[in-house]
């Protein structure tokens, strides 16, 4: 296995990447961004900014602690409850924080952009596709800035997390974000909720309780969340060096777990379970055996709500099921007819296509549940290259990092975290559109964020060594 061609291939760098970052393109569009920030820099001085007040109180000190505003917006974004949350807050968030991280590059000679990956300068161009094809252009252009917002926050990430660390303070402030919804998530299942028929098949499930979502929109949204950021708090505990901290991480585990349990996603739970199985695979193989055993033991003991659940995965008989069966009957048409250049983004282009080709019984969906499928509808071929490159790129550079001899424990659990989040909700994609919530699509570009982060360290590590 070790040995194995496949893995060898992995373990390399994107030569794709390095041929993109030296092309006469880049190259150009570097010496223009250089020379306009030297003339920016230069005016700076001359007026006397860098001995201004305002410079020395307030500039400089958000230069100096520019990944914990980044932090500290990562937490707000995640705890707001749903009806206090407005998606142009993240907008405002994401482009202030890269324009204050741009003076930063400008004021200040040893901070650096870090090189943007190729397949997110693809993601780009397929989003502006999107724009260009929809028939409502106003709803395309609402849903163009989500993504645009998702992409400057990956980026806010991976400048950011510069050092490791900056790269371990961003973590724990995704940790903090975690615990406070699990907690929220719990109370709702202490005090109850109310049974939402929309979510929950009462025919099938008669007697069940209300699903959580502590502050995300929906059950399955908030169980998303969870899918994406459990992984990093094993990664943090598995990098502390001191016992009882560590001990503290991995017992904070417990809450989000409660939580997934009393979202009653079964996507949720599957996504999980998968994204736990290739933490062990990547990081201790051996360990999957006992791990296995362990959760085949614990089924006896689970709560009978959610073994009555769980028992509903894959059945016909479930109305949710069937729904998704019709809905994707209607949205592989769509791809028959639109699949070159997609239809354009956003659920009201969707709404404006999908009718004619939909299922009667299912002809009020707003997306086709199935975040491959939608990438392709929304904006074609190139649409769904990019996202799988951007998605799995990242995943592979990540791995190839990681296996590097300057790799450190940060690094390599970091990197486990991320290939293993993005299985995850890889899996859950399948049978969910996992980018339906901006606030879901916003964390799931701060993780792929973390990702590249990681890359560039262990990159900064090999030149530094070479």
């Amino acid at each position: 296995m070790k040995n194995s061609y496949f893995l060898g291939l992995l373990s390399k760098d994107s030569k794709l990447q390095k041929l993109f970052e030296n092309s006469l393109l880049y190259s150009i569009f570097s010496v223009i961004v250089a020379w306009c920030m030297k003339i920016a820099r230069t005016i700076f001085r001359k007026m006397g900014g860098y001995d201004s007040m305002f410079y020395k109180l307030i500039l400089k000190p958000l230069f100096k602690h520019f990944h914990r505003v980044l932090g500290l917006f990562l937490i707000v974004m995640i705890i707001t409850p749903h009806h206090y949350w407005q998606n142009s807050y993240a907008l405002l968030g994401a482009f202030g924080l890269f324009a204050l991280f741009i003076l930063k590059v400008i004021l200040e000679r040893d901070a650096k952009f870090k090189s943007i990956p190729l397949p997110v300068c693809l993601f780009v161009l397929a989003v502006m596709v999107g724009v260009l094809v929809s028939p409502d252009k106003g709803s395309s252009v609402r849903n163009a800035l989500f993504y645009f917002t998702a992409i400057i926050l990956s980026l806010d990430v991976m400048n950011a997390a510069d050092t490791n660390d900056k790269l371990r303070e961003l973590m724990w402030c995704l940790w903090f974000g975690l615990m406070m919804t699990s907690l929220y998530a719990v109370y709702q299942g202490i005090v109850g909720v109310e049974v939402d028929q929309s979510l929950t098949d009462t025919t099938l499930n008669a007697g069940m309780p209300g699903r959580v979502y502590s502050t995300f929109e929906n059950p399955n949204n908030y169980a998303e969340l969870i899918v994406m950021l459990l992984p990093f708090t094993a990664a943090l505990a598995f990098i502390t060096k001191n016992k009882w901290l560590k001990l503290g991480l991995f017992a904070s585990m417990a809450l989000p777990l409660a939580a997934i349990a009393l979202t009653l996603s079964r996507s949720g739970w599957l996504a999980l379970g998968g994204a736990i199985v290739v933490f062990i695979l990547v990081y201790k193989p051996v360990l999957i055996i006992p791990m296995v055993a362990l959760g085949l033991v614990a089924i006896p003991f689970l709560p009978d709500t959610i073994i009555r659940r769980a028992s509903t995965i894959g059945s016909m008989n479930d109305s949710s099921n069937k729904y998704r069966i019709y809905i994707w009957e209607g949205s592989m048409k769509i791809i028959r007819d639109y699949g070159v250049t997609g239809i354009g983004l956003g659920p009201d282009n969707f709404g404006i296509i999908y009718p004619s080709y939909a299922n009667l019984l299912a002809i009020n969906a707003r997306h086709s549940h199935m975040l491959y499928m939608q990438a392709i509808i929304e904006m074609g071929i190139l649409g769904f290259v990019s996202v799988m490159w951007t998605v799995l790129g990242t995943m592979k550079e990540t791995w190839a990092a990681l296996k590097k001899k300057w790799s450190q424990p940060i690094h390599k659990f970091t990197g486990y975290a991320l290939i293993s989040a993005m299985c995850g909700m890889g899996a859950m994609a399948f049978v969910e559109y996992i980018w339906y919530y901006p606030r879901v699509l916003f964390v799931f570009f701060t993780v792929l964020g973390l990702g590249f982060a990681t890359v560039n360290l262990v990159k900064k590590e090999e030149n530094h060594d070479e």
